[in-house]
């Protein structure tokens, strides 16, 4: 039909045309979403690290990928594409949060019980205490995790570009160590501050 016949031609012509799809910079993106979503889905388990007797939360393991990944786009496709970057996994970990929030409120079916489990979980109700434990997410932290994450990912933009204007494509290491470094800094100040001052009332 001539319907399908026009499907047939936007998926050929728009999504499908290399011509028109950068390939190394869609793998970026890729990514980037990856390395957030991984953040705000499994970064609240705490682990024990050698040597450190303090506990450090799984998120250390991949969201500074996040600022390696927004500096290589920043420094090859430019402060629009970044912020493109930065936008888009932040409306995608909305999404994968939003999708969690809503599964967890599903009633489980007496199927999820497998006997003989390895867990020792031998009720609906164990496994569902299990899956909420896992997935369940405080609202304070999301919202202090995201909104530094803004701040910080943009702030890591604006500084890496100031500095690439004035040095032009000299001094590669001074860029992305000083807009990372200060990034960084500024994304633990204000997470922390708001799990500390709105999280715990300090």
């Amino acid at each position: 039909t001539l319907r399908r016949t026009y499907l047939l031609l936007f998926y050929k012509e728009v999504i499908f045309n290399e011509n028109e799809i950068d390939l190394k910079y869609t793998t970026l993106v890729v990514l980037f979403c990856m390395c957030l979503i991984l953040t705000n889905t499994i970064g609240h388990k705490l682990f024990l690290f050698p040597f450190i007797h303090n506990p450090v939360p799984s998120a250390y393991l991949v969201y500074p990928f996040t600022f390696v990944l927004c500096d290589v786009v920043n420094e090859v496709y430019g402060n629009k594409k970044a912020s493109y970057m930065v936008w888009l996994s932040f409306i995608m970990s909305l999404i994968v949060m939003c999708v969690i929030r809503a599964i967890l409120l599903l009633p489980g079916h007496p199927y999820w019980v497998v006997k003989g489990n390895p867990w020792g979980f031998s009720s609906i109700g164990e496994y569902q205490n299990a899956f909420n434990a896992v997935f369940e997410i405080n609202v304070t932290i999301v919202l202090a995790s995201m909104t530094a994450y803004l701040l910080g990912q943009f702030l890591d933009i604006f500084i890496y570009r100031k500095i690439r204007k004035w040095t032009g494509n000299r001094l590669l290491w001074l860029r992305t160590n000083v807009s990372t470094i200060t990034s960084q800094l500024v994304d633990t100040v204000v997470v922390s501050g708001i799990i500390l001052f709105v999280g715990f009332r300090m």
